[in-house]
Parts: C-alpha cells; structure tokens; sequence
C-alpha cells in the first residue's frame, strides 16, 4: 500500500523538518540553459536558516566544472555545502590505484562519449580505443544527440568479449531547453537489455548518497530531504537510500505528466505512476522555491 504523497507549496512549509539537503540540478536548479524562476531566492532563504545544501547530479562531468557553470548561473559556492557529480564519482572509483571492482580494468577504453565530457577521461589518463577488439572497457559518459540505433551493432559486438560497461551518468533522459534528450543510461540499459555487464556512477545507486550524506555536518537520515525532478533516478534513489524525497513539477516531470498537472486534481494519475515505477514521494512540490 503506497503512502499518500503531500502537496506542499515550497519548501519553507519543511524547513523545520530537515536540516540537509540533496538536490539534483538538471531539471530542479536550471533547464541546462537557464535557472528556474525563485531558485536564487530560495537558496539565500535555506542559507539563512542554516539548512545545508549539496547538489547531487547524474552529470559525467566532474564536480569542479559544475561548480563553474554554476557560478556563470549566479550561484555563488556560499550558497551551497558541497556539489557531487556521478562523472566525480566514476574518477574517484577509476582512478589509480584502484579498489575492487575496478582493480583489474585496463586502461584501454571504447568511448561512448562527447567533446564536452573528454576531462574525465583526459583526467584519468585512459587510452581511448577506436576499435571495439582492443578495448578493456566500454565508458559511457552518453554521446551527443543520439539514437540508440546507432549504437545497437558496437554493443552487440561488445557482448561476446565480455566488456564491462561504465555508466557515468544513469540517467535515460533530460530535458534541454524544453527538449528531450538521451542520456547514458539509454545505452547501458539496451547494453543489459542484450546481456552486457554494466557498472553504474550516480543516482539512484545507494553509493552516491552515502559519499554526499559523508559531507553534511548532520548525518541523521531521518533529517535529510533528497530533492528532484525524476521518479526513476531522484524518488528511486532516496527511497533505496531510506531518505524522505519531495518530487518536483518541473523539468522530467513537466515532460511526463504535462505543464498544468493539477495536484488537487490529478494525485491520482501520479500515485498510479508511482506504483507502476515501484517509487514513493513524500512530497510533490511546484517547483524549487520557498
């Protein structure tokens, strides 16, 4: 039996609730290209009441190029604890010397990847591979604009050499400037699909909260609130982690259930979504604002 989920206009209706808070970014803070509307408002009110915030994101890219972009945003690192990223994570985890599961990975990758994400790899001081044949593993940080047709023949090749797969960003999708787009995890999932191995960095994989619940000065799980726009990777991933999580209406959820979704109305459709996808909201939000 699935809880009710709560209809909170901000988030100043939680304030005394919780002390620490995840929020993903894509889809919550900006669109990619732009802030939401009250974003600046409302970290400025979090500070002011010493609530503490780290930025949780599936991006490929590492933690410090995201603090740069937000500070082109104007959002200044005053403003926020921390700001982890999967792609920081994969490097924590592939860089030498390396711990188990990756004490064995060569250096020799086939990458699945795009110019804006090449630090990572340049970083970790990977070869990357031309040829599928020579490669000690397949690094998927998610091509620019793709399909996954494009990708079907490679990865099938992949399969019978036993290549490990690593997902630096398990998200399926985002939306871009009101557009869709594929992510990563489009390709590791059709990689599962045919009978790949794949390693995943990111939400909702419990590894990456407990790194960011290291960070917080509070470490009580039952005072940390984990806030995003994704059912599969955002609500999934704080639920997997034992955490309250508040659903946002922007960003994938405006793509999935449409811009004039009426709580009072049509909790229903959501909670029959919800149980379909296995996840639970504490709480659904417009949008992030106080």
């Amino acid at each position: 039996m699935m809880q009710q989920i709560t209809f909170y206009s901000g988030l100043s209706d939680l304030k005394d609730q919780y002390d620490s808070f995840i929020v993903d970014l894509w889809g919550v803070i900006h669109d990619g290209t732009q802030l939401f509307p009250n974003v600046l408002a409302t970290l400025k009110e979090l500070s002011e009441v010493q609530k503490e915030i780290i930025f949780l994101s599936n991006s490929p890219r590492r933690s410090s190029v995201l603090v740069k972009n937000l500070h082109d945003l104007n959002i200044p690192e005053t403003l926020y604890k921390a700001l982890y990223s999967s792609g920081e994570d994969a490097y924590r985890a592939l860089i030498r010397p390396r711990k188990a599961p990756y004490d064995h990975l060569g250096l020799k990758a086939y990458a699945l990847s795009q110019p804006l994400h090449q630090g990572l790899y340049y970083d970790l001081d990977l070869e990357t591979v031309e040829s599928i044949e020579e490669a000690d593993f397949i690094l998927n940080t998610g091509p620019q604009n793709f399909k996954i047709e494009e990708y079907q023949q490679i990865l099938q090749q992949a399969v019978p050499l036993k290549l490990p797969m690593v997902c630096v960003n398990p998200d399926i999708s985002v939306v871009h400037g009101g557009k869709l787009i594929l992510c990563a995890g489009a390709l590791a999932e059709y990689y599962q699909k045919i009978g790949g191995e794949v390693r995943y960095h990111g939400k909702p994989y419990p590894n990456v909260y407990q790194s960011v619940v290291e960070m917080f000065t509070t470490k009580d799980l039952k005072r940390t609130l984990a806030i995003g726009d994704s059912l599969i990777t955002d609500i999934k991933g704080g639920n997997t982690f034992g955490i309250d999580t508040a659903l946002v209406m922007t960003g994938l959820f405006e793509q999935e259930f449409g811009r004039d979704f009426d709580p009072e109305l049509e909790m229903p459709k959501l909670t029959k979504v919800c149980l379909q996808k296995g996840v639970q909201p504490t709480y659904l939000v417009p949008q992030f604002q106080w």
